[in-house]
Parts: C-alpha cells; structure tokens; sequence
C-alpha cells in the first residue's frame, strides 16, 4: 500500500468509529424513550381505569340521590 491510500484507509476508519460511537448513543437514547413511552402508556391505561371506576360510582351514587 502507498501512503495515500494508507492514509485514507485512516481517514475512513476513523469516520467510521465516529459514526458508530454516535450511532450506539443514539440506539441508547431510543431504548430510553421506548421505556419512557411504554411506561406513560402503562400509566395512561391505569389512569383510564380508575376513571372508569370513579365514574360508576358517581352514577351509582346519583342515582341513590335520585330515589
């Protein structure tokens, strides 16, 4: 190999570990959002829930008012 390509062998190499370091923080901060999501998500349901709950027992507690 002459110089020059050894040279841009180097150049190459070293975009490449680059590129890689950022790609590893970018998939590190993607599996942080996906839990962070998954847990909203998980939160959003129990929330659905217990309005649900709470409004049964509004309906129930109007319609012994209402008697």
């Amino acid at each position: 190999m002459n110089i020059l390509e050894l040279f841009f062998e180097g150049l190459l190499e070293s975009k490449m570990r680059k590129h890689d370091r950022i790609h590893a923080g970018e998939e590190t901060k993607l599996g942080e959002m996906y839990d962070q999501l998954k847990t909203l998500d998980q939160e959003a349901e129990d929330f659905e829930y217990r309005m649900e709950i709470a409004a049964r027992e509004y309906e129930k507690w109007v319609k012994s008012k209402t008697k």
